[in-house]
């Protein structure tokens, strides 16, 4: 069998003979190297979308895991916050109670110096009690929204630092509680930088929904300024606390956090999260729920009023003396009993009901229409704000007066405009708590014409 050859030239100049069987196997084995390639190639990409996914699988594992650590890191901060305020505070109320009916009672000089001397440390507990449960978790937060926590951190800032922050926040935007914690905490820490680095003293905080799918929270001063880009890029931004927390809490919420600054042009720092985190995402629901849903909230107190047992009522009684009729609502049973025994050691009042929440106080006013209502602002099941706002609606002869170891600027417009007569602070004496509601009862009596 002949093998056909091809000619080509030598290095000698000398014509050499290539078989064609080789060209044709050079052939094949470049074009398995090309398949070999493609091959490779592709299991290259497969591989590097495997782990593109599996990235992206375990960063979203480790944000869920961030947030809720945030979570649980904020829930701990308002659980010591309820430790100090449900146990140490009111047991210093309820001491603080005892003393002044003592003091009304006793008139031994060295005794009522004594008294006078507790009194003063019992309210300094109060006070530094106090201070620490509003600056752990302020109770406006959780009783009233996230635009009044935004009132408590103006007035906070005032006091403190002598810092004007003004605040023009829309109440409907009422985020859920665990949402409304951590832009609260993140609001704090940007306006904390400004009263450090701004080298002024007022900044302006605005809440607003700019459309149906995003709420911005502003904060902006007029301050020194900075370079934005390059604390972007600082190497603390990507390892520290402060702004890089904010913005990473910010983020696991789902929204972005845009800084807006140049040296002397002053700082803009906007939060823009989704409005689907708000309780109700549409205006109609949040203008409905402005007032309570007013058929929506009766319906549910009936529906827990047949859940459960009637709660004990302290019935109607005949007197000939002009006396003033009150209820006293605290979920605390030690300041109830104080609260009793400074009203009912007067002869002007008549205790006719005690309850131990919210949802027992609206039932007793049903039952009883007392003259007036002294009652905590935060209690389970229904809260004292919220039992006002139904109160007010349904009973409006029924005057109420709040009681709070957190008496607010801003807790106190909100009981205000749920129809209150005024909101007290509980370590106050007995002898002050006594004139105030006389003097609560008797301008009301003036302005009726009675």
């Amino acid at each position: 069998m002949n093998t056909k050859k091809i000619k080509k030239p030598s290095p000698s100049g000398a014509k050499q003979v290539v078989p064609i069987s080789e060209i044709d196997r050079l052939k094949e084995d470049l074009q398995s190297s090309k398949q070999q390639h493609a091959f490779s190639q592709n299991e290259l990409e497969r591989t590097r979308d495997e782990l593109e996914s599996r990235v992206k699988k375990r960063t979203g594992k480790l944000r869920s895991l961030a947030r809720e650590l945030t979570l649980a890191e904020e829930r701990e901060r308002r659980r010591i916050a309820g430790l100090v305020h449900d146990n140490l505070q009111q047991l210093l109320v309820a001491v603080l109670l005892n003393i002044g009916v003592t003091k009304t009672k006793n008139h031994c000089y060295v005794i009522l110096q004594e008294l006078e001397g507790i009194e003063l440390m019992t309210k300094e507990c109060i006070d530094i009690t106090r201070s620490l449960a509003s600056e752990l978790s302020p109770s406006v937060l959780h009783q009233c929204g996230l635009a009044a926590g935004f009132g408590w951190l103006r007035d906070w800032f005032g006091e403190k630092y002598g810092f004007n922050l003004e605040v023009s926040a829309d109440e409907s935007l009422m985020p859920d509680e665990d949402i409304s914690i951590t832009l609260f905490q993140c609001v704090r820490e940007i306006v904390f930088n400004s009263v450090k680095h701004s080298s002024v003293k007022s900044a302006r905080l605005t809440m607003v929904c700019d459309d149906d799918s995003f709420v911005n929270i502003s904060i902006e001063d007029q301050g020194a300024g900075f370079d934005a880009e390059a604390l972007v890029l600082q190497d603390s931004w990507k390892g520290g606390v402060g702004l890089f927390s904010v913005r990473e809490r910010v983020e696991l919420l789902g929204g972005v956090m845009l800084i807006e600054s140049a040296p002397g042009q002053g700082a803009c720092f906007t939060l823009r999260f989704p409005a689907k985190l708000l309780k109700n995402s549409g205006k109609e629901e949040r203008s409905e729920n402005s007032d309570l849903g007013k058929g929506d909230l009766n319906e549910g107190l009936d529906e827990i009023a047949a859940e459960k047992e009637p709660v004990w009522i302290v019935r109607k009684t005949e007197s000939h003396s002009p006396r003033h009729r009150v209820i006293l609502a605290d979920d605390h049973s030690m300041v109830r009993q104080g609260l009793v025994r400074v009203f009912r050691d007067e002869a002007d009042f008549e205790v006719v009901g005690e309850a131990a929440n919210g949802k027992e106080a609206l039932e007793m006013a049903r039952e009883q229409e007392p003259d007036i209502i002294v009652m905590d602002l935060q209690m389970p099941v229904m809260s004292g704000l919220e039992a006002t706002r139904v109160i007010r609606r349904e009973l409006p002869g029924v005057q109420v007066i709040g009681l709070s170891m957190d008496a607010t600027k801003e807790s106190r417009r909100s009981l205000l405009r749920a129809g209150a007569l005024d909101l007290l602070h509980k370590g106050g004496s007995a002898e002050d708590l006594i004139q105030r509601v006389r003097e609560h009862l008797a301008a009301k009596a003036m302005a009726s014409g009675s």
